[in-house]
């Protein structure tokens, strides 16, 4: 009987170590996405970002989340696909910045 609770305890334990590591790429790419998701608001706000440089950063954004969600439903996130999201991330960034110091304003 001691056995069979310690092999099903550890059997337990296992699984959620393996959720544990596994959510943190997926906790990490939704940080990022939450983070840029404030900066293209605070750009409207301030005037940094016209409207159409907004809608059109906000639709990159919500295909990038759309993909995350999507690759989230069928599984465990493998790393190139965590890479391919944080590169599209990366370029995302990239882009905010550059749209918010610019020369055009509202």
């Amino acid at each position: 009987m001691k056995k069979m609770f310690l092999a099903s305890f550890i059997v337990f334990m296992s699984c959620v170590l393996v959720q544990s590591v596994l959510a943190v790429p997926y906790d990490r790419l939704l940080d990022r996405i939450d983070d840029f998701q404030r900066r293209i608001i605070r750009g409207e706000k301030s005037g940094e970002l016209t409207s159409p440089e907004s809608v059109q950063l906000q639709r990159r954004l919500d295909n990038i989340r759309d993909d995350l969600e999507a690759a989230k439903r069928r599984g465990p996130l493998p790393p190139f696909e965590i890479k391919e999201l944080h590169r599209r991330l990366d370029i995302l960034e990239r882009d905010i910045y550059r749209q918010k110091h610019d020369p055009q304003r509202r």
